[in-house]
């Protein structure tokens, strides 16, 4: 796989398999300042 970026604009929708992705790929990942923390599991993702 030659992935470079993830980039979210949601993040809530797909997050989950993000992990997995950055293992798989060493992509790099942006998400919204606002989103950090649901995305980094601090907060419930809704």
């Amino acid at each position: 796989m030659d992935v470079k970026h993830i980039i979210y604009s949601r993040p809530y929708d797909h997050s989950g398999g993000t992990r997995v992705l950055v293992e798989l790929t060493s992509a790099k990942t942006y998400v919204g300042r606002q989103d950090v923390d649901s995305v980094i599991g601090r907060n419930q993702l809704q």
